[in-house]
């Protein structure tokens, strides 16, 4: 996964959209069965989000649970400047217990 993150980070963080739009549903599942064989750089935009996507969403149990969405979206909320959400969010990651 963090090789996927670092390919999103580094071509396609400006991308408009990002994580918005669906991607060819098909061509996510079948690389998912082959990720650690994949040249993920060659993939589209909404396919590699999307498998992002399905990675997290595949996880047992929840990574985020209801309570840790509304605070998440309270922190986003806080600002408008990327680098100022960053900062909420590292502060709210870094509490204990959350």
């Amino acid at each position: 996964m963090p090789h996927i993150i670092n390919i999103i980070q580094s071509l396609y963080i400006d991308h408009e959209g990002i994580f918005r739009t669906a991607g060819n549903q098909k061509e996510i599942q079948d690389v998912s069965t082959r990720l650690s064989v994949t040249d993920l750089t060659h993939m589209n935009i909404d396919n590699l989000t999307g498998l992002l996507k399905k990675i997290i969403r595949d996880i047992p149990g929840n990574l985020f649970n209801g309570s840790h969405a509304r605070d998440m979206l309270t922190e986003y909320l806080k600002s408008t400047y990327r680098n100022e959400r960053i900062k909420h969010f590292k502060a709210l990651f870094e509490r204990p217990n959350w």
